[in-house]
Parts: C-alpha cells; sequence; structure tokens
C-alpha cells in the first residue's frame, strides 16, 4: 500500500488548459500539435480555395478583433447581455471562422436559414436583438437590407460575396491591431473564469446573491458584501475539510478555512457573472492577528472595470494588503496547488508539514499541518509492502 501526496513546487503564474475547453481551442491544439495545408476548403470564384490551419487562426483571431473594433463583444457577459451577430449563408469556410471568432469574443451567433421568409425574418433579429448580420451573397444582402429599418438594434450587415454597395467582410479584418488581439485575450479569460463549477449550487447560492447584490451596484461593492458574508456567516475550523470537499458541502455545514472560503465566494460571485479566480500564496505574520498567517493561504481575485483583477480575502474580510503574497492563480485550488509531488511508503507511516517563521525580536511562529494520506491498494497488501519496505531499509 502507498499513498499520494503533492510536493514538487508550482510556478507562479496562470495555469493553462491541456485540453480544449470550447470548440476555438481546437484550432490552437491542431496549430500546435497537427496543423494542415488544407484543413478547410471553398469555391471561391469558381474554383476551391484551401486554407491551412495556420490561416484559420490568423483570420479567426483578425475578425476577432475586428469585431471588438466595431463595439461589438460580451456586454455584461449574461446571456441577454452579449451582443448577436446573426449569419445568413450556405455552408462555406467564412461559415465556421465567423463562428468561432465571434465565439472568442464573448458575443453569441445567430444562425438563421437562408430560405427564412421576410415576416420570420423580422422577428428573429428582432426577437434576438441582432446588431450585425453576415450573408453570403447579394440575393440575402437584399432580404436582409430589405428589413433593416424595421429592426432597431441592426447596424451592419456584411457579405461573404463581393455585392456592389456592400461591405464585405473582409474589411473587418483590416481593423485588426495587436492591441485588440490582446483584448481578445482578456475577454477570453473573463468569460472562462464566470462559468460556475458546480451547476447544482446555482439555486443554492441564490439567497445568498439576492442578499448582497442589487441592481445598478458596483462590482466593488457587490465583492465586499460577499467577503463581508462569509466571514460573518461561516465558522474558521481547522481539520474538518480537505482539498476534495465541494462547495455544496461547505454551504451546508457553514465551516472550514480559507480554501473552502475562497471556493464558495468564487461559486458566489461567477454566478453574478462576475470573473473571478482563487489565488494561492501566504500571509507574512505580522502579529495583527490575521487567520492563516505564516502558512499557505488562499483568497479571490475579481475583475473589476477600471482596477483590473483585485484581491479579496474573505477568511479575514478584509482588501489583499503587502501582507499578501500571491504564488499562483487558476479557476480552482486544483489548478494552482502551491506544492505538488508524490510520496509513497507504507501505510503506517504518516506525513506532517511544518512551518517555523522567526521574528527580529525573537519570537517564534509555528504552525503544523497533518496531511491526508490517500491509500492506493487494499489492507491485504500490507504484510508484503511492510516487508517490502523494511528490506529496502536495511539496503539504505
Amino acid at each position: 500500500m502507498c499513498f499520494l501526496v503533492n510536493l514538487e513546487e508550482q510556478p507562479a503564474n496562470d495555469c493553462t488548459m491541456n485540453e480544449p475547453q470550447r470548440l476555438f481551442d481546437c484550432i490552437q491544439q491542431h496549430l500546435q500539435s497537427a496543423p494542415l495545408d488544407d484543413m478547410l476548403a471553398g469555391k471561391e470564384g469558381g474554383q476551391y480555395k484551401k486554407y491551412s490551419t495556420n490561416r484559420i487562426s490568423e483570420i479567426m483571431n483578425d475578425l476577432g478583433a475586428g469585431l471588438l473594433a466595431l463595439g461589438l463583444g460580451a456586454g455584461d457577459m449574461t446571456t441577454e447581455g452579449r451582443d448577436k451577430i446573426a449569419i445568413l449563408s450556405k455552408n462555406r469556410p467564412e461559415w465556421i471562422m465567423v463562428d468561432l471568432a465571434v465565439q472568442q469574443i464573448g458575443a453569441v451567433l445567430t444562425p438563421i436559414y437562408p430560405t427564412i421568409n421576410i415576416n420570420e425574418l423580422k422577428f428573429v433579429l428582432n426577437d434576438a436583438l441582432v446588431k450585425m448580420v453576415f450573408v453570403n451573397d447579394e440575393e440575402l444582402f437584399l432580404k436582409v437590407l430589405s428589413v433593416k429599418d424595421q429592426v432597431p438594434s441592426l447596424t451592419q450587415i456584411y457579405t461573404f460575396e463581393h455585392v456592389p454597395n456592400a461591405k464585405h467582410w473582409k474589411e473587418i479584418l483590416a481593423l485588426s491591431t495587436p492591441e485588440l488581439k490582446e483584448e481578445v485575450k482578456n475577454n477570453l479569460s473573463l468569460l472562462e473564469l464566470t462559468r460556475i463549477e458546480e451547476i447544482d449550487l446555482r439555486d443554492k447560492v441564490k439567497s445568498i446573491q439576492n442578499e448582497i447584490h442589487q441592481p445598478g451596484m458596483p462590482i466593488a461593492a457587490i465583492v465586499e458584501k460577499c467577503a463581508d458574508y462569509i466571514f460573518t456567516n461561516f465558522n474558521y475550523i481547522k481539520g474538518i475539510t480537505t482539498i476534495e470537499t465541494t462547495a455544496e458541502e461547505i454551504l451546508e455545514h457553514r465551516s472550514g478555512v480559507c480554501q473552502d472560503f475562497a471556493h464558495v465566494m468564487l461559486e458566489i460571485l461567477r454566478g453574478l457573472h462576475i470573473p473571478s479566480r482563487y489565488v494561492s500564496g501566504y500571509i507574512c505574520p505580522n502579529k495583527n492577528g490575521m487567520r492563516g498567517e505564516g502558512a499557505t493561504h488562499a483568497w479571490v481575485e475579481t475583475w473589476i472595470p477600471g482596477l483590473g483583477w483585485t484581491g479579496i480575502d474573505p477568511t479575514n474580510n478584509v482588501w489583499v494588503s503587502n501582507h499578501h503574497v500571491k504564488l499562483a492563480v487558476g479557476r480552482n485550488f486544483n489548478d494552482c496547488s502551491p506544492v505538488k509531488g508524490t510520496f509513497k511508503g507504507p501505510a503506517r507511516q504518516s506525513l506532517s508539514v511544518f512551518v517555523s517563521v522567526s521574528y527580529e525580536d525573537g519570537a517564534t511562529f509555528e504552525n503544523i499541518t497533518s496531511v491526508k494520506l490517500q491509500p492506493q491498494h487494499s489492507e491485504s497488501d500490507l504484510p508484503e509492502i511492510l516487508e517490502t519496505f523494511a528490506g529496502q531499509q536495511q539496503q539504505q
């Protein structure tokens, strides 16, 4: 029998995903692993034109940046608040690239059958509050143009084929700049950090959200009230939870430690569409009575417009100060645990972590934490493993 314990140092930076999480992630992974010269192909001017993986990636990024330049994007990141972009076209490579670019910037694509009648087209465009439409050719351009004045939200129409007096879709590519491409990346990370981890918690955190949030309330005020709610209504008790304890379990017994309170706060804020991320680090010992000083600690960072990523510590109900030392950030503890690795030994061994910090005046802060070991074999294996372990000890 052996146990697994994490002990390997992790870099103090954002963690990245190894597997695609969204459709447009697949392009980047394909570009790195097996790029093709002919990933997509379609007829243009009567002849087939091939698009390589690299070219598709470039167009997708340029198109996303161009859409941002035109004022389109994720809005307030709610389903209703995200900008809607429609497309009426036959199957063609541009259809796919527009779809991926729209997803990248956090907007919503509204696909519409090209054969739709005028009355239904007008209804769909108005009902979805569509702001921009991509169409295949002159016939579809004239169809959308005929209802444009009856759709107040619709401001722009672009065509895939060259059409007289119409804007061509490649004009949007020309609006791309390095700064806008970087903004596309920022949008993606913010969108990723508004997704609730535990879907079943939506209803359970609703009452808390109603208590800390009111329409029109500044983001910073919501975040501050959330931290205060957790600090006031949850008990700080060591040893009753592990790294595997879910936010749902913490909500039920309303007790835990820093990582538990950080996970609960993340679910509450993400449910309000506030981008939030988990932070792993330390609190420098400062003799001011802060919970968790001198040992590993966890808190939350939220994206506040005008300020950027701002840290708040629900365990101590304070905004992050110079006493907080950040090591890594991620969606949750698993993304950025400060220590990882493997310990192997017999079942009857135990593992603990001892931290000792000395002050300049000679005083010493000490803290010891027992590590929960995870058995990898059954008890029937114990005698054989103990015998093997003893033999190894004699040989050393």
